[in-house]
């Protein structure tokens, strides 16, 4: 189409017009349009280089080829045998850099991203965050205890050299918190898909959304009763044992996969003046 165009507007194609209008011109507003409206992250310089050296031997080509159609070539290309051999090689010359991409695609690029991507999925921890847990008696004297879990880092830096982010699809945290060996709340909470930055953000937003999303709080509720025997400080504050366990199916820019998560951790249980269970 680009092609068409440039024969459209320019009826005798030189040099000068080829690489006026299909090198120096498109290339700019690629170099503008891209990056603003669909390159998602800080645009690599070999991005630039490529699209400028393509276009340039674009321009080439487009003021080259109707140079090629003379008098003489027509003769030639009315006998069979001569008809029949430039066909197979202008499909061979046509066909040849769309193989080349392809076979470097599945040779290199794709094994490249997957290895990126495992290693990603494996930095990730799920931890309960420094902050105590905290707990509240509701009107019928059970106790909702909080737990703020911490999820990250998810950003990781893609085969193009672009800081994304790992969304998950799925995440389920269960678990329970213990006073003494005994169990004083249990925790399940499904978790709402974590979307990656990409399926969220434009191109103008998507560095401070990456950044944002490098880790995610989720807060698990985990209803039990107001029991307060415990192993106790030198201050006089509860020691509790939290144990979790969580299963996420995490999304990559290309691939996806199940991770497990699991601890056991001793926290102070934080109670408020105002809950029963402080008495």
């Amino acid at each position: 189409m680009l092609a068409l165009g440039y024969y459209v507007l320019f009826r005798r194609a030189s040099l000068a017009s080829a690489l006026g209008y299909l090198f120096v011109m498109l290339s700019a507003v690629y170099s503008w349009l891209f990056p603003h409206y669909v390159v998602l992250g800080p645009t690599p310089v070999k991005w630039y280089v490529v699209l400028w050296w393509a276009h340039l031997w674009f321009a080439v080509t487009a003021w080259a080829v109707p140079r090629l159609d003379t008098p003489a070539l027509r003769r030639r290309l009315r006998r069979p045998a001569s008809a029949c051999t430039a066909a197979t090689a202008g499909i061979a010359v046509a066909a040849a850099p769309f193989g080349l991409v392809f076979w470097r695609a599945g040779t290199w690029q794709f094994p490249a991203q997957d290895a990126i991507d495992c290693a990603a999925f494996a930095r990730i921890v799920l931890l309960p965050e420094a902050a105590p847990v905290t707990a509240a008696a509701n009107a019928d004297g059970e106790t909702d205890y909080r737990i703020v879990f911490r999820l990250g880092p998810r950003d990781y830096t893609d085969f193009e050299g672009v800081t994304q982010a790992i969304g998950a699809l799925t995440l389920q945290i269960t678990g329970d918190i213990r006073a003494a060996g005994t169990p004083i709340g249990f925790c399940s909470a499904p978790v709402r898909a974590l979307p990656s930055a990409a399926a969220i953000s434009t191109p103008a937003t998507f560095t401070i959304t990456v950044r944002m999303l490098d880790y995610t709080t989720i807060p698990v509720n985990c209803p039990g009763t107001a029991l307060v025997a415990g192993s106790r400080t030198s201050t006089g504050r509860m020691e509790v044992r939290v144990r979790w366990t969580a299963t996420a199916t995490l999304d990559s820019d290309r691939d996806t996969g199940t991770r497990s998560f699991g601890g056991t951790q001793t926290e102070i249980l934080a109670v408020p003046r105002h809950s029963a269970i402080a008495r």
